[in-house]
């Protein structure tokens, strides 16, 4: 039987991409959360599965220039093409779908915020 904590790690960073909805506003941003595992599961041709969740979970993420609530998240899943280099419709996206040689690494970085 395989130690799962040497075969996955306790943590996962994920890139996570915010739009302001007020119509006034409509700013998008980007943070790096720190996602951890939950414990895994088997699916039904025995092929282990890893869960992870968010450490910090948010009912309400208010916008950082109008400070309004109505706000929506997209996570960034990318995959590894090295056909498509990676370039500025990369780094200046704002959906959730990466496809080219970062794998996502790069994906939505114009909008990151410290």
């Amino acid at each position: 039987m395989t130690d799962l904590t040497t075969t996955y790690p306790a943590t996962k960073t994920v890139r996570i991409i915010w739009k302001c909805k007020n119509p006034a506003c409509h700013k998008i941003w980007a943070e790096d959360e720190i996602y951890i595992s939950t414990g895994y599961s088997f699916d039904r041709y025995g092929k282990k599965t890893l869960h992870y969740h968010p450490s910090r979970y948010y009912t309400v993420k208010l916008c950082p220039s109008c400070n309004g609530n109505n706000t929506r998240s997209t996570i960034v899943h990318g995959s590894y093409s090295p056909d498509h280099k990676c370039d500025p419709r990369c780094t200046g996206a704002h959906g959730g779908d990466c496809d080219c040689s970062c794998g996502g690494a790069n994906h939505g970085s114009d909008y990151l915020i410290s």
